[in-house]
């Protein structure tokens, strides 16, 4: 049925994991040039917060830390958010704050792009204050063309310029970029690479990109978090087990980053510490 084969092997590798209490409001993660961003966004507040942090200063932290639980290094860096005492703990920088969900962030042309659904199914991508393209969120690149989706109808789009679209027959949920290859996610729960199923599952799975060989995966029917590489992305590794990561992403191939679903009663929470893997 899939397009993989796993490797043998007795035991995952030995990675560490932290999770702090004080991260439970972030609700995604992006790089860009060595800066991570923290947003805050979710669906239900009209504002999203974007905030920085140099990734050695994040790596520094974690190998510093003996146990995780609790650490003002991730109190929210807003003082109208957090209080101005948390804010001045935290070791986080305030960025911006923004009208509407943050869905996305690109950097193309070494242009920041911000995709944002505002309230009544609009929005828009938005470079500094400026509207690019309306009624739109991007995914990233597919066979050299922008792809993004219709914030009204969900249809995926092969964007040609800010006001000529071609609808994709295929709905995309998330392009990642691995090395010179472009592998996406399907809503059909199918990883696809050059028209090919690499892999596919029963329940609920996010991807991204590990290394420039290497496409990370997390399944939500068995909770692991596995790598696919290999000509074909066949060989499979499992290398962390225990939850299914909602939001995920790989800072400079060196540190996972993933929202978790579950509680440790096993019960669903979007409201959970982020947990690092490295």
């Amino acid at each position: 049925m899939f397009g993989w084969k796993r490797k043998n092997q007795k035991t995952l590798p030995a990675l560490r994991s932290l999770s702090f209490l004080e991260s439970a409001w972030i609700t995604n993660f992006w790089m860009f040039d060595d800066l991570i961003y923290f947003t805050d966004a979710d669906l239900v507040h009209p504002v999203s917060t974007l905030n920085t942090l140099p990734f050695e200063e994040l790596k520094t932290f974690l190998l510093n830390q003996k146990s995780d639980f609790q650490s003002d290094f991730f109190q929210h860096p807003h003082q109208l958010i957090s209080s101005p005492l948390k804010a001045n703990k935290s070791g986080l920088t305030f960025y911006r704050l923004f009208n509407g969900y943050l869905y996305n962030m690109n950097f193309i042309k070494n242009q920041l792009l911000i995709s944002l659904i505002q309230e009544g199914d609009k929005g828009g991508v938005f470079y500094n204050a400026r509207l690019i393209y309306q009624d739109i969120v991007l995914l990233g690149f597919l066979n050299h063309h922008l792809m993004g989706k219709n914030i009204v109808d969900k249809r995926t789009l092969q964007i040609q310029d800010a006001h000529n679209y071609q609808v994709f027959p295929e709905d995309i949920k998330k392009i990642c970029r691995v090395g010179e290859h472009e592998v996406y996610l399907n809503n059909k729960r199918q990883v696809i690479f050059k028209k090919q199923i690499i892999f596919e599952s029963l329940d609920e799975i996010n991807i991204a990109a590990y290394s420039p060989s290497k496409l990370l995966v997390s399944e939500k029917r068995t909770q692991t978090l596995f790598l696919l590489s290999g000509s074909r992305f066949h060989i499979r590794q499992d290398i962390w087990k225990g939850n299914y990561f909602y939001q995920l992403y790989v800072f400079n191939e060196q540190i996972i980053a993933g929202k978790p679903l579950y509680d440790q009663q096993k019960y669903i929470n979007y409201n959970l510490p982020v947990i690092f893997i490295y």
